[in-house]
Parts: C-alpha cells; sequence; structure tokens
C-alpha cells in the first residue's frame, strides 16, 4: 500500500503486490515453519481455500 500512495505505481497495484509479498511469509509461519504440529486436514483445507480467495481476489483487483 505504501508503494502505491508514495511512488507511480497505482494504489491497487501495490496494495496486491504487498498481500502477495506478506502471503509468502503466511505460507512459510503455517506450513514450512509452523509453531505447534502439524494441525488437522481441515485447518490445512481452510488455509487453501483462503489463498485460493486471496489470489482470485488479486488477480480481479489487478485484471
Amino acid at each position: 500500500m505504501a508503494i502505491g500512495l508514495a511512488t507511480s505505481v497505482a494504489f491497487l497495484t501495490g496494495l496486491a503486490g504487498g498481500a502477495l509479498f506478506a502471503t509468502v511469509f503466511v505460507y512459510d509461519a503455517m506450513f514450512r515453519n509452523p509453531p505447534m504440529p502439524t494441525g488437522s486436514a481441515r485447518a490445512k483445507a481452510a488455509a487453501v481455500v483462503w489463498h485460493a480467495f486471496l489470489l482470485i481476489t488479486v488477480a480481479a483487483a489487478v485484471g
């Protein structure tokens, strides 16, 4: 968001880029280095659905 406000990059493009950048850290924290033992299949499915929703939303905002 800050890049979109501070530079000539469009606000929505900066916001979408920031969301994608943050998703990398969320993925790392949830799946590669989780804070506790592996969760249930239901929790993993919820995470997959959330990220699919995020990617569709970003694609709609950029496109």
